[in-house]
């Protein structure tokens, strides 16, 4: 029981942190989650495509995939060097970020950057490799992000799961610590009782 109530409550602690930033950490495959596409095209040499993670974007940084193929060949490069831009729906100060291989698919390279508005966002791929230099361009809706207050009653079931497992817990332990005590004291009474030693005490 004690086992069950620490794992619920160990659940109860990650949706609970999960409620507070809206998002999860994926150690995963990067192809093993929902994504968004951004840019699906043939530009010079190169077939570019990249995506978001997630089903949808919330304001803040953002996780972009790209993929690279050569044309003529059909395929995958992997030591290619990729700048991802991002200009606000403003028209603002555009911002740059690398986008590295990743650990678990060097098909795939992983660019971090912050799209810190909500709106539509207007992002570029730069590829350079091999064959040459190009370029494709795309966009992403990025939604406001939602602010804790407003995620007032989920969080506060999440909460409550939490209090309450850890509430099950204490009295789990409390009662084994009694019927531990108890049984001890019905041990030491009984043997007290059949000792020969008692017996002829009680009898003089």
């Amino acid at each position: 029981m004690f086992t069950a109530a620490l794992a619920a409550l160990l659940l109860a602690a990650a949706l609970w942190q999960a409620s507070r930033t809206g998002e999860l950490v994926l150690a995963q495959s990067p192809d093993s989650f929902p994504s968004q596409g951004i840019v699906d095209e043939v530009s010079g040499p190169y077939r570019i495509t990249a995506r978001a993670t997630g089903s949808k974007s919330v304001s803040g940084t953002q996780r972009v995939m790209v993929n690279v193929l050569e044309v003529s060949s059909g395929e995958p490069i992997t030591d290619a060097r990729i700048a991802v831009f991002g200009t606000p729906p403003d028209g603002g100060r555009r911002l740059y970020s690398p986008a590295l291989n990743s650990p678990s698919d060097r098909l795939t390279y992983i660019s971090q950057i912050s799209l810190n508005k909500d709106g539509v966002w207007t992002i570029d791929v730069e590829v350079e490799a091999g064959a040459g230099v190009a370029g494709a361009e795309g966009i992403l809706k990025v939604e406001p992000r939602v602010r804790s207050g407003e995620n007032v009653p989920y969080g506060t079931a999440v909460l409550g799961l939490i209090i309450l497992a850890f509430a099950a817990g204490v009295a789990w332990l409390v009662f084994q610590s009694r019927r531990t005590r108890r049984a001890r004291g019905i041990s030491q009474g009984r043997a007290i009782g059949v000792s020969p030693e008692g017996e002829e005490a009680e009898r003089s």
